[in-house]
């Protein structure tokens, strides 16, 4: 192979990459723009979701009984996918939602009641389509020499019979020093309402 062409062969991969690189850049803003456009109306005209349910959901259709790479079951806190999780969560039996401008979750265990808020910053969105209440968030995604972007949209759905659906959509736009790929994981689970 001669040297022109191993120049051209290495010019084709560096416009790849650069291309790649640039694209992701639009790609995830661009997502998370769609996903705004999920929200038609503010957080004060939705339906309510207030009431207490159970801490752990069961699957929604086609969907997995585990949380997102890992073997926890599908817990409350962890489709709301707050910054911070509650402590002693393994004790934890029942959450009371309590729906205003924000959606505040209250976490009841054996020890005592700790409340998470969201949305928890100021760029995150909240609001409603039709019968769902859907919150968007973008967060940086790390990892060992990755980085990135994360678009989180949960959709929040009161059922009929009183539970709460609640459906967690994931897209990261991630980028190692030469390599850009875009990843989408779904959850979703419905938690039965506690009635007294």
């Amino acid at each position: 192979m001669g040297i022109s062409s191993m120049r051209t062969i290495f010019l084709l991969i560096l416009l790849v990459g650069v291309s790649l690189v640039l694209g992701g850049c639009q790609t995830a803003e661009s997502t998370f723009k769609e996903a705004l456009l999920a929200i038609e109306t503010p957080i004060e005209n939705c339906p309510n979701i207030s009431g207490t349910y159970e801490f752990i959901g069961t699957p929604l259709p086609g969907m997995s009984s585990t949380f997102y790479f890992s073997h926890d079951p599908l817990a409350f806190d962890l489709l709301l996918w707050p910054d911070k999780l509650p402590e002693n969560r393994q004790q934890l039996k029942e959450v009371e939602i309590q729906q205003a401008d924000t959606i505040r979750a209250s976490f009841q265990g054996y020890i005592g009641r700790e409340t998470l808020i969201v949305p928890d910053h100021l760029e995150d969105h909240i609001g409603c389509s039709k019968d769902k209440v859907i919150h968007v968030r973008l967060r940086n995604a790390y990892g060992e020499a990755i980085s990135g972007k994360d678009i989180l949209k949960s959709t929040f759905q009161k059922n009929t019979d009183g539970s709460l659906s609640i459906n967690l959509e994931i897209t990261s736009h991630l980028r190692t020093l030469f390599f850009f790929w875009t990843t989408q994981n779904i959850m979703g689970a419905k938690f039965a309402p506690i009635r007294r």
